[in-house]
C-alpha cells in the first residue's frame, strides 16, 4: 500500500495534536474538597464549575486554585497533560501603576473567598467523547488540597432547543402573533413585488 506511511503520519498528527506531552500525572483519586461541575458537559468555549472548601477544617485560610485537564490513555495510571487554567495573560504595562485587575487570567490562579471559588476549563484542545481527568489543585500558606474527577465532555446536540421552542410557540398568544406578523409581511412582500415588477 503506497499511502501507508502518509496515513500513519496523518493519524498520529490528528490523535496527538491536542495533547501537550510535557509531563505525566499519576492519579491519586483524592477529593479533599467539593467541586460542582458537569462530568459530561457540553463543549461551548468554557465549562464552569464551583469549588467549595470546608472553612471549619481550614479556618482563616484563603486558597488559590488552578485546574488541569489530563487525557487518560486507558492502559496505565499515567495521564497526559492537555491544558492548565487559567491561561496566564500578563497585565498590560500601562495598567501596572493603576489599580491591578483581579481576573484569574492576570492573577494566574482562581481565588477563593470563604472557601468558595469559580473555576473553568476551556473547550480548546479537548476532543469530545474521550475520557479526561479534571484535577483542581488548591493551595494556601498552610495547606495543599487536590480534587480529581473523571470527565467525558460532549458536543452540543443539534437543534437541542427545538422542542422547547415548540412549547414556547404553542403557549399563550405567541403562535397567533407570529402568524399575524408573518401574514402582514407576506402581503407587504407581494405588494412590493407586484408594484415594482409591472
Amino acid at each position: 500500500m503506497k499511502n501507508k506511511p502518509f496515513i500513519v503520519l496523518f493519524l498520529s498528527i490528528v490523535l496527538a495534536v491536542s495533547f501537550v506531552c510535557a509531563a505525566d500525572y499519576t492519579r491519586t483519586n483524592k477529593k479533599d474538597f467539593d467541586v460542582y461541575i458537569d462530568p459530561a458537559a457540553e463543549l461551548s468555549g468554557f465549562v464552569y464549575g464551583t469549588v467549595k472548601i470546608d472553612t471549619s477544617t481550614y479556618p482563616g485560610e484563603d486558597f488559590k486554585c488552578v485546574t488541569d485537564i489530563f487525557f487518560f490513555n486507558g492502559t496505565t495510571n499515567k495521564l497526559m497533560h492537555v491544558q492548565s487554567n487559567p491561561p496566564h495573560s500578563p497585565q498590560d504595562r500601562m495598567v501596572i501603576f493603576s489599580t491591578p485587575t483581579t481576573s484569574p487570567e492576570t492573577l494566574g490562579y482562581f481565588p477563593t473567598y470563604n472557601g468558595i471559588g469559580n473555576i473553568y476549563y476551556r473547550s480548546k484542545d479537548i476532543i469530545a467523547y474521550n475520557n479526561f481527568t479534571l484535577v483542581v489543585l488548591c493551595n494556601s500558606n498552610q495547606s495543599q488540597l487536590v480534587y480529581e474527577e473523571n470527565i467525558n465532555p460532549v458536543y452540543k446536540a443539534a437543534f437541542k432547543d427545538l422542542p422547547s421552542r415548540g412549547v414556547w410557540f404553542a403557549q399563550s398568544d405567541n403562535a397567533d402573533m407570529i402568524i399575524i406578523v408573518g401574514a402582514v409581511l407576506f402581503i407587504a412582500a407581494l405588494f412590493i413585488f407586484y408594484k415594482f415588477t409591472r
